[in-house]
């Protein structure tokens, strides 16, 4: 499955000590099926920080990653009820 990241930079490898705080799901790498939805990422992040939007491709194993059990994930087909129920639950919605 291909996935994209957007940011100021391109990222060569990901480093969870390079994320930031008070994300809607807290620290993690965010990461979007959608390639306009993480080229508007990587504009804000470039107006707010400096450097160039860019969009990094990832080329994602869906197989490995459920086969590992140290990496904790939800995934939702597309939006809907339920990832809605689980941002107001998670008292995550304050983006909304």
């Amino acid at each position: 499955m291909i996935l994209y990241h957007g940011s100021n930079l391109e990222i060569e490898v990901v480093d969870f000590n390079e994320s930031k705080p008070g994300k809607d799901f807290g620290i993690g790498f965010y990461l979007s099926p959608e390639i306009w939805q993480a080229q508007e990422m990587a504009e804000k992040k470039a107006l707010l920080l400096g450097g160039n939007p860019t969009v990094t491709l990832f080329d994602f194993d869906e197989q490995a990653a459920l086969a590992n059990t140290s990496i904790a994930y939800l995934c939702y087909e597309r939006y809907c009820i339920e990832w809605g129920k689980f941002v107001d639950e998670a008292g995550l919605g304050h983006h909304l």
